[in-house]
């Protein structure tokens, strides 16, 4: 490696550094939710057997192939498991959602300004409505 190079490229590191890559596929396909039900609290991880019959459970409950409850719900999921991919299990780790920290995996509040520049972007969208 000549002397420009390797210049060249102690110049470019630091950038490198500072932003990981995130190219690649990614795949959601998880029954871990993302945000920790408010019931678990503050607990991380899941047993072996609580985290079969969570995964029992919510497979039961977000199978949209059912045809339980009547026409309304059967017309509410008007598609069936084909067109979702959401997967069977747990994350290996067995883990109660996706977020970890704060230790109660929950979204923190929104600050005032956050909630100002949110209602600021519905105002714009909302006088240029999408055509329907």
């Amino acid at each position: 490696m000549n002397y420009r190079a390797l210049v060249a490229l102690s110049f470019f590191m630091p950038m490198w550094a500072q932003h990981p890559s995130l190219e690649g596929i990614w795949n959601s396909a998880s029954l871990t939710p993302f945000q920790r039900p408010v019931e678990l609290g503050n607990k991380e991880f899941y047993t072996e057997q609580e985290a079969a019959v969570y995964e029992k459970s919510k497979a039961q409950e977000v199978n949209r192939d059912r045809r339980d409850g009547g026409q309304e719900a059967d017309v509410a999921r008007a598609y069936n498991e084909l067109f979702f991919d959401r997967g069977t299990k747990l994350a290996r780790t067995r883990r109660t959602s996706m977020i970890f920290d704060p230790p109660n995996a929950r979204n923190s509040k929104r600050s005032k300004r956050g909630l100002q520049r949110t209602r600021r972007m519905d105002l714009r969208t909302d006088r240029f409505p999408t055509a329907a």
